[in-house]
């Protein structure tokens, strides 16, 4: 039988004023969630309730949320390469990305010169900014650290992305793909963030918050408003932590 070990964070902190959480309201949620309902191929995915699980564990309720059919890439990381983009666009055009829509956002990009977008990727992250490239009308570059699977490569090619399986590791790739970037104009999309790197970053981590605003409306569908225990993937950091700062902050009317 497998076994879950319980590590407490010793450095959690009370304090949480002017942290990052603040960048994670009622507001961010319901701005993520108005410019990918504008995009095409958008549909709110499904959240499960797995009722005979619930009762056998003794809970009243356990719910799932199945991000297999978003955008058809089988992954929730195209919300956030996507609504980093749009945050990209909107700030060049000078639209406000809070109330602009996404074909709002195209009739100012046709007037643009077409932008390279690159990204280091161990796979759905990658997938993500090649399908949003390709939606955007522009191009993407993307590199898969040393190992990454063929079959993972192909995925990214063929929603029209260059892409690579490089010979570094992820983290010496994304150290190199930022010099290459800098060097020949590209935007570096990437899901990790720096110190003078943190926009973008945090841009794609609000992408992400479309997945808790439509829970929360599917929730409310229900005559439920809260919930306890959420259980999410880690992976580099970036969607746990958005996840999380967005529930800590609750709920959008």
């Amino acid at each position: 039988m497998s076994q879950i070990n319980w590590q407490i964070n010793k450095y959690k902190s009370q304090n949480t004023s002017n942290s990052m959480i603040d960048e994670f309201t009622a507001r961010t949620l319901k701005d993520a969630i108005h410019f990918h309902s504008s995009m095409p191929g958008y549909e709110e995915t499904p959240l499960y309730s797995l009722g005979h699980l619930a009762n056998e564990l003794g809970v009243k309720e356990i719910f799932i949320k199945d991000e297999a059919e978003r955008f058809n890439l089988n992954a929730f990381k195209a919300l956030g390469g996507s609504y980093a983009m749009a945050a990209y666009f909107a700030d060049k055009t000078n639209l406000d990305l809070s109330t602009a829509v996404f074909e709002d956002l195209m009739q100012e990009i046709q007037k643009l010169d077409t932008s390279t977008f690159a990204t280091v990727t161990a796979g759905n992250h990658g997938k993500g900014v090649a399908w949003a490239a390709d939606v955007f009308r522009q191009n993407a570059k993307v590199y898969l650290p040393a190992g990454s699977s063929e079959e993972r490569l192909r995925a990214i090619q063929e929603l029209g992305a260059d892409a690579h399986i490089s010979a570094m590791n992820y983290d010496d790739a994304v150290i190199h793909v930022a010099s290459e970037a800098e060097k020949n104009g590209w935007i570096l999309l990437q899901d990790t963030a720096w110190k003078e790197y943190e926009t973008l970053p945090l841009f794609i981590m609000k992408g992400y918050t479309t997945i808790v605003a439509e829970i929360l409306q599917q929730l409310k569908a229900q005559n439920l408003s809260r919930f306890t225990h959420v259980f999410l993937q880690a992976g580099v950091g970036s969607f746990a932590a958005a996840m999380t700062a967005a529930i800590y902050n609750e709920t959008i009317d």
